[in-house]
């Protein structure tokens, strides 16, 4: 995952998901890994993180 404001290690996310030549999709995951480094430093384009879950209740951003 790429670093966010309140994303910590083994949260709960739905991010959105695309395969060569298929459509979008949102999926849920699990954040292992948190990277700090500048969008750029990246081949491809970072996606945002549409929403955490927590124990109590889901947090759309």
């Amino acid at each position: 995952m790429y670093k966010g404001e309140d994303l910590k290690l083994g949260d709960w996310v739905l991010v959105p998901f695309q395969a060569h030549g298929e459509t979008e999709k949102i999926l849920p995951a699990v954040v292992i890994e948190i990277v700090d480094k500048p969008e750029a430093s990246f081949s491809f384009k970072i996606k945002e993180v549409f929403a955490t879950f927590t124990p109590s209740s889901a947090t759309y951003h």
